[in-house]
């Protein structure tokens, strides 16, 4: 649940930021949701269900 929690934190930042500064949401998203799913899979493949951040 905190990964799913801290990736909807990172996404509404993102959509603020580019609201603010006028950066389409076609490409911020993305640039926030690839990199973070990728650390959250190179984790989960590490530890499985004792991932940090899930107890």
């Amino acid at each position: 649940m905190a990964t799913i929690g801290l990736f909807a934190a990172l996404a509404a930042a993102g959509s603020w930021a580019s609201d603010a500064w006028g950066w389409p949401d076609g490409l911020v998203i993305p640039a926030i949701a690839v990199p973070y799913w990728a650390a959250v899979t190179a984790v989960w493949s590490r530890w499985g269900p004792e991932m940090p951040g899930l107890h």
